[in-house]
């Protein structure tokens, strides 16, 4: 393996991470503001606290229950993060270009595989999720993003991008336009809090 290239640092995207890093000397690579949050400098993902406020809503019990049983609440840093280079294209196997998408988190990043048409769009944009309803592209809840209105704003990045799969970080794999998807997420992003 080359390297491991992250999308941002949350227990559910890094779990494995320290012991591709420690155990196979797999460089984590990631956006530069994501470093100091994968080393656990500080941790920026939803409380216990804003999922308490939630438990009303449709599925935000079952998946609090089952984030928990899985780990959800563990400590798990990256002894040694790295950002990846400045550069438009990364490289690395399959050419990843990175768009910086913060919102979800400040240093969130999907990556672009320009010769596969494929967006690896992490929590940017995702087509499902345990406690939403709705099945295709959408964001997570509000209570998931560090600021909500650069998470809608960050969805301008990924409007244009040629591919014609997206993977998100939740939900099952995307064919189709970014346009339409970011769109769709858009239109859907007014009715959620």
């Amino acid at each position: 393996m080359t390297a491991l290239l992250v999308t941002h640092a949350h227990n559910d995207h890094i779990g494995s991470a320290e012991r591709l890093r420690s155990g196979y000397d797999v460089p984590v690579l990631m956006h530069h503001e994501e470093v100091p949050h994968a080393r656990r400098d500080y941790l920026d993902q939803v409380s216990v606290g804003q999922v308490l406020g939630r438990a009303w809503r449709p599925g935000v019990i079952p998946w609090a229950v089952h984030a928990l049983r899985a780990g959800g609440t563990a400590h798990v840093p990256v002894r040694r993060p790295q950002a990846f280079p400045a550069t438009d294209t990364l490289d690395l196997p399959g050419g990843p270009v990175p768009l910086h998408t913060p919102g979800h988190t400040a240093g969130h990043c999907a990556y672009h595989l320009p010769r596969s048409g494929i967006l690896v769009s992490g929590d940017a944009l995702v087509t499902a999720h345990p406690t939403s309803r709705l099945p295709g592209p959408q964001l997570l809840p509000g209570m998931f993003h560090t600021d909500r209105t650069d998470a809608l704003e960050a969805l301008d990045v990924l409007e244009y991008v040629d591919a014609d799969v997206i993977a998100p970080g939740h939900g099952p794999v995307l064919r189709g336009s970014p346009g339409r998807a970011v769109a769709l997420a858009r239109a859907r992003a007014g009715s959620r809090p």
